[in-house]
């Protein structure tokens, strides 16, 4: 007989061991504060055959004994009142730190009684919540309207179903204070990029309402120095000119920051074609040649093909890339001479030095490349500018009193474009030497 009931206890020793190690996945698994804390309550009741569980939790930090019913199981709320006379056992459960089982609490002198209208209770076992920083979280209280029907093992059961219950509590309350963080932060990333559009639809907007009075401006100018209204005199003449020119620069760097709103909104659309690169270098030369022509700088044009050659890309962006390119370059440079080269190259021989896009671009090593590669005499560039070159609205000199005028908007849409057509840009510089920028397009003819 005895033999069968020690095979009977450590046959339920074994089981609840198992379930104890099962639970504790499950409660790990469990991020939900609510669901959580009713799963520990339900599955403490049922281990240890009690008529009723509850978790208590402490309200705050102050050190004064101030908790709440946080799940119950077994029993109606209803029939458990929160609020008894004193606080007795509880109290001496969370200053202990241990857990307190007790027999019969009708019996207990420190008890502080059963509240009226409170559910029977007889037997009593109370487990404190501890986090690895041995803080109090709150107890598990189990009850039987019985006598002495928890014992040292449903004690031990309990304090590491606690235990566990503590870690889960404590992830939880974690992930819940990163859901609410994450919660934030979409708000706040909805916010700002609210208020970008906001910014991006107003600048286009007045972009759009300065372009159409300069267009004017512009076209009225170039009949008065056509002289479709009449004799000029050379001062006329000169002071038109700069009128010109100022108004096409305003009508560049509008048209710049045109471009940069539609990339920054994904609005670009590109139409490729088959291009002949050199049509487009002639095309921007005759366009730049009044500016270099005002700063007194000559360009060097170096066509290294041998023969005539065929790329794939959309016409308008690729003469935007090598005008913003050849106007960096001219802007930059007060003495000396500008150089432009295109050449054939293979794949294998490009290489990524000082290239912000590398990323977007797949080069094939035995693919034939047409380099297009612009330089100058100018003030050369540090290599802590480099990496901030292409940053959108990114002056060299940002300060009031700077020499070198423009939006800080050319390199970010070159960059943009060439992105869209699958080309590195890699820049070579010196302080006081010069810089190259040069970008790769594929060949789509045999040569």
């Amino acid at each position: 007989m005895e033999k069968n009931t020690i095979n009977k206890n450590l046959s339920r020793q074994v089981r609840d061991m198992e379930l104890l190690t099962l639970i504790g996945i499950a409660l790990s698994s469990e991020l939900k504060i609510g669901k959580l804390l009713q799963m520990i309550a339900d599955v403490c009741r049922k281990l240890c055959k009690a008529e009723a569980s509850a978790l208590l939790m402490l309200e705050n930090n102050s050190g004064k004994l101030t908790y709440k019913f946080a799940a119950i199981s077994g029993v109606n709320k209803k029939d458990v009142k929160e609020k008894p006379k004193g606080i007795g056992i509880y109290k001496l459960v969370i200053e202990s730190k241990h857990p307190i089982c007790i027999k019969d609490i009708t019996k207990e002198p420190n008890s502080s009684g059963v509240p009226k209208g409170h559910i029977k209770v007889k037997s009593f076992l109370g487990v404190p919540l501890i986090t690895h920083k041995n803080k109090i979280e709150g107890m598990l209280i189990l009850t039987h309207s019985k006598p002495d029907m928890f014992g040292k093992y449903e004690t031990e059961l309990v304090t590491i179903l606690a235990n566990q219950a503590a870690v889960a509590l404590e992830n939880a309350k974690l992930n819940s204070k990163l859901e609410k963080s994450l919660k934030n932060l979409e708000n706040a990333n909805k916010e700002l990029q609210s208020l970008d559009k906001l910014k991006s639809d107003f600048l286009a907007n007045i972009s759009h309402e300065l372009r159409t009075p300069l267009t004017s401006i512009k076209g009225y100018t170039e009949l008065l120095l056509g002289k479709k209204a009449g004799p000029l005199n050379n001062n006329q003449e000169n002071e038109l000119r700069v009128v010109l020119r100022n108004t096409e620069r305003l009508i560049v760097l509008i048209n710049n920051l045109l471009s940069s709103i539609k990339f920054e909104q994904a609005d670009h659309v590109l139409f490729f074609s088959e291009i002949n690169p050199e049509v487009i270098i002639n095309n921007c030369i005759k366009e730049i040649s009044p500016l270099l022509k005002t700063k007194g700088l000559k360009l060097n044009f170096q066509n290294k093909l041998k023969k005539p050659v065929k790329i794939l890309g959309d016409v308008e962006k690729l003469h935007v890339v090598i005008i913003n390119l050849l106007g960096n370059a001219i802007k930059f440079t007060e003495y000396g001479k500008i150089i432009l080269k295109i050449e054939v190259i293979k794949g294998k021989k490009i290489k990524f030095i000082n290239c912000p896009n590398k990323d977007k671009c797949d080069i094939k090593p035995d693919k034939k490349y047409l380099k297009i590669s612009i330089s100058d005499t100018g003030i050369g560039i540090s290599k802590e500018t480099i990496c901030k070159l292409f940053d959108r609205f990114y002056q060299v000199d940002s300060s009031s009193t700077r020499k070198f005028e423009g939006t800080g908007l050319g390199l970010s849409i070159v960059k943009e474009i060439l992105n869209l057509h699958n080309s590195p840009i890699e820049i070579l510089s010196k302080i006081g030497k010069g810089t190259t920028f040069s970008f790769v397009l594929p060949i789509i003819t045999k040569i």
